[in-house]
């Protein structure tokens, strides 16, 4: 099988239609390692669209990583300490009131911990709901409440 740089890649399409060892190829070249040994063929696919898209745009994929880590890492640590552990978060919602109550590493809600407060939120509700939202911690602008 012929092999194309990871410079040769002109479009996602490429990408999309590429076979198994060309992905794995070109993602060896972008990423300078081996992909996990199980990686799926979106996994490789989704990679590589990432880091074709950041290429695209004259970014430093290894800073722009770096850089999407410490930012998300910096808004989840904002929440935390907007609430302490032992905080009580109780909401009332059609009819019945829910008490939750904020852990170190999760939230304490029937007796069952969770790692977010939207799997809290989802087992009240049923269905997928923004945690936060839900208790009323942030607006839908995603703003502190």
């Amino acid at each position: 099988m012929e092999h194309v740089s990871t410079d040769k890649i002109l479009s996602l399409a490429a990408i999309e239609s590429a076979c198994r060892d060309q992905l794995v190829f070109w993602y060896q070249k972008a990423f300078g390692q081996s992909p996990p040994t199980r990686a799926s063929l979106n996994f490789l696919q989704g990679n590589l669209s990432w880091w074709w898209q950041v290429k695209q745009q004259e970014k430093n994929p290894k800073q722009l990583r770096g850089k999407l880590i410490r930012s998300s890492a910096r808004k989840t640590d904002r929440f935390r300490q907007a609430y302490a552990p032992g905080t009580r978060l109780v909401r009332e919602w059609q009819g019945d009131t829910y008490e939750v109550i904020v852990l170190d590493k999760g939230y304490l809600w029937n007796e069952i911990k969770y790692r977010s407060l939207s799997e809290v939120a989802r087992s009240i509700c049923g269905s997928h709901v923004s945690g936060p939202r839900f208790f009323g911690l942030r607006t839908k602008a995603g703003k502190h409440a």
